[in-house]
């Protein structure tokens, strides 16, 4: 009898599991003919990484990933995403590679925030882009303001150095501080400079003591 594609879909993604690629993409690509929409999305994955194959085919897991994304595979934003910003098998394009990862944060994937963070950090370092801090200071405050630590510690830094944004001394303690309420380490330390400067705060050397003796002691503590 024949087998039923969630049957296939699960021997699949068990061989996956179990680091038995080459089975998973031929169980894959048996699913996805028969137009499962997970199969078709895990394929692209596949296909981006490599998985199963000797080299990963970059034409067909965009193919893939996109009809994934048309059958609503919330899991398939982040690798199409992902392909659209580096043009990986599809024309590039980074205006749709961050929309692409906001609706996977947005839906839920906590795959968007990475990669979303990822292009932040690209931005950052200038890694295979040119380098642009006002870029990946937009990244990081979009990142920021739905709560991650260390897209929040890059906006305080920005704030603080004036890279990417006017030098805000004020916003800079403001975000900092934030950070460390997350539990942030470096941003403990960063605070306790601008207390012993009085820049953006109240110069206070009681604080900046208190801040500096948490993070070489890894406590977390509130400014």
């Amino acid at each position: 009898m024949s087998r039923t594609c969630e049957e296939l879909y699960r021997e699949a993604y068990r061989a996956c599991l179990a680091n038995e690629d080459r089975k998973a993409l031929l169980l894959l690509r048996q699913c996805a003919k028969r137009e499962f929409p997970f199969a078709i999305g895990m394929l692209g994955h596949f296909y981006l990484n490599g998985k199963g194959l000797s080299r990963p085919n970059y034409k067909r897991a965009a193919q893939n990933l996109k009809k994934a994304v048309k059958l609503g595979v919330v899991d398939a934003l982040a690798d199409l995403a992902y392909c659209a910003f580096w043009g990986l098998g599809m024309r590039r394009d980074r205006q749709r590679a961050v929309k692409l990862y906001s609706d996977a944060i947005v839906k839920g994937a906590a795959s968007g925030v990475d990669g979303l963070f990822n292009i932040g950090a690209a931005f950052l370092k200038g890694d295979r882009v040119r380098r642009d801090f006002t870029v990946a200071f937009l990244v990081f405050k979009c990142l920021a303001v739905i709560g991650n630590v260390d897209a929040m510690y890059n906006v305080a830094w920005a704030y603080d150095t004036g890279n990417g944004v006017t030098q805000d001394k004020k916003l800079a303690v403001e975000w900092y501080r934030k950070a460390v309420k997350k539990g942030c380490r470096d941003a403990l330390y960063n605070l306790s400079l601008l207390y012993e400067q009085g820049a953006g705060v109240r110069r206070n050397r009681a604080v900046a003591k208190r801040l500096r003796d948490a993070y070489e002691s890894h406590d977390e503590t509130e400014a």
